[in-house]
């Protein structure tokens, strides 16, 4: 893809903002050259090139709601404090609202190949981001976002199988519901009344800090070999919400998790049951944002829910 002039792309209204949030990190912050990056479906975003020959990742936007930018701000810090895998410096933000946009501007990551050990070391260093946290409560002090979808997080007293129920299951179901026929219904309301049981014993782990939204697209090798996180939807929880994740898209090769279990040991019950516990939840998302073609994949993951757990 070609490369576009200054203005060409950046809004006028937050270009020179920008550029003012460089100036503490670079001696020459002037913005000469805008590379439009893609992959993302949100927001647009670009990589920038400074006069001094630096690089930044910009992204840009109308808020979702009232945090604006603030949300994935919080994630990334909380993120970059634990001893996980490391996230992209923070250059600058602002949050922005509705009327107004807001933006936030990272450390550019220059992509690299994996190398012999990164799959593993990318194992190994999510196994240390989820230790147990001395946190007892799940969630997290301010709303976020899952995609373009409202992810509650605020849930005082609430225990993790309650939590998961009807901060996570709950909430998207009722977005999703009209999606399914009366049997999908009766279904899925005998489910939740066992999820809370299956989920009772995931309380002597702990909580943990979770990425939020694992998939394999939320994860950049740079050129060093080393993994790096972005895009999080952070909040604290179960550590198997992050494995179930990964494994629901693909993407990760086996020596991943080979690196994580020989740090953390992965329980019987995820394999048995609460990986697709904790699938439900983003395949529910894909049927509130993309459609009809994930409804199946969630009515099967029900029905054999009610197999396993009945």
């Amino acid at each position: 893809m070609g490369r576009l002039r200054l203005g060409a792309m950046i809004p006028n209204d937050i270009s020179a903002e920008v550029e003012f949030a460089l100036r503490a990190h670079d001696d020459r912050p002037a913005i000469v050259e805008v590379q439009p990056m893609v992959g993302g479906c949100i927001h647009p975003s670009a990589c920038l090139r400074t006069a001094s020959g630096g690089r930044a990742f910009l992204k840009w936007g109308r808020s979702m709601g009232p945090a604006g930018f603030r949300a994935e701000v919080d994630g990334l810090r909380a993120l970059s404090r634990a001893s996980g895998p490391r996230t992209p410096t923070i250059l600058g933000f602002q949050p922005g609202q509705p009327a107004s946009r807001g933006w936030i501007l990272l450390e550019f990551i220059r992509a690299g190949v994996q190398r012999a050990d990164s799959a593993k070391r990318l194992g190994s260093a999510l196994a240390r981001l989820h230790r147990p946290l001395p946190e007892s409560v799940p969630g997290w002090d301010r709303d976020g976002f899952i995609g373009v979808l409202l992810q509650p997080n605020r849930a005082e007293g609430a225990h993790w199988p309650e939590f998961w129920r009807e901060k996570r299951l709950a909430t998207q179901w009722q977005k999703a519901r009209g999606h399914f026929s009366k049997s999908g219904h009766r279904d899925w309301h005998q489910l939740m009344e066992l999820v809370g049981p299956a989920l009772s014993a995931c309380e002597n782990d702990g909580l943990s800090l979770l990425h939020g939204d694992l998939w394999h697209g939320n994860v950049i090798t740079d050129w060093t070999g080393d993994p790096v996180l972005i895009d999080p939807a952070v909040y604290r929880g179960h550590r198997e919400v992050d494995l179930a994740m990964m494994e629901l898209f693909g993407g990760f090769p086996a020596e991943v998790f080979e690196g994580y279990e020989s740090q953390t040991a992965v329980s019987e019950e995820y394999r048995e049951f609460r990986r697709d516990v904790y699938q439900l939840y983003p395949l529910l998302v894909h049927v509130n944002l993309f459609g009809r073609a994930y409804v199946g994949a969630v009515r099967d993951r029900v029905r054999r829910l009610l197999r396993t757990l009945g």
